[in-house]
């Protein structure tokens, strides 16, 4: 997991969001009063805080500025319609270059997780198989998450474009793939603590809270991208389980 560190909000920096919120919510109001039938093909006002909650980087901070500047130039409220809608949908040509540039950078990385996964090799309790693990397909979470974003859609309503521009917005954040890291890590330690006594299974909880997370994620890839949901209906099942899990996350016990 790559690391990522938080940025150090200076008051010149709070200084210098608040201008660009200030001015972008400024000309949507002026937009707003010039043409009232328009509105609801303008973007969402945003606030500071709102701001500050996505942004988590230096690099972050950047690029969500440069965003909000680029509304504001000559010409970005021009309304477009949204490509392929059946509705016959409309956006300032701001928010359709927004989401078609960011859903670009999401989709390059999402491609590029889905490459790592394919070239890990899968295993049965930490024994090699021969063959990749994407060979038998990922884990229904991966397989979401990863699938190519698509910015329109041909059903897209307002509602529908506004809440899909949120999401993009959060996916372009720097540490959107780590929180989802940490979150998938818990998930799992959560899944075995729920169908385990705890005491059975404290060695290998502790030998997944030393591992970084990719040598987690390709142990988990490797294994079928799959949470220990279902209770061991019988104690020799249970058993049987358990030295599953331990072969895999604790081998060299």
């Amino acid at each position: 997991m790559s690391r990522k560190y938080n940025i150090r909000w200076k008051q010149s920096d709070s200084d210098e969001l608040r201008k660009a919120v200030k001015n972008f919510n400024a000309k949507i109001t002026r937009l707003e009063k010039k043409n009232p039938d328009q509105k609801n093909a303008l973007p969402e006002k945003i606030s500071v805080r709102q701001m500050k909650e996505l942004i988590d980087t230096r690099q972050d901070l950047k690029r969500e500025l440069n965003s909000l500047r680029r509304f504001t130039e000559r010409g970005a409220e021009e309304l477009v319609d949204a490509p392929g809608n059946d509705y016959n949908l409309q956006l300032t040509k701001w928010q359709k270059n927004e989401m078609s540039r960011r859903v670009g950078v999401i989709n390059r990385k999402r491609n590029k997780r889905l490459k790592e996964i394919s070239q890990v090799e899968a295993t049965s309790r930490g024994k090699k198989l021969g063959y990749k693990a994407d060979a038998v397909g990922m884990g229904k979470a991966d397989e979401v998450a990863l699938k190519p974003m698509k910015a329109f859609t041909p059903k897209m309503t307002r509602k529908d474009l506004n809440k899909k521009f949120r999401n993009i917005m959060k996916e372009s954040q720097s540490s959107y793939w780590n929180a989802k890291e940490l979150q998938m890590l818990e998930n799992f330690k959560q899944s075995i603590l729920y169908n385990f006594a705890e005491n059975d299974v404290t060695d290998i909880i502790n030998a997944i809270d030393s591992m970084d997370f990719k040598e987690f994620y390709q142990t988990w890839q490797a294994e079928g991208g799959n949470f220990e949901t279902a209770y061991p209906p019988d104690r020799e099942q249970y058993e049987a389980y358990l030295e599953g899990l331990k072969a895999t996350w604790i081998p060299n016990r």
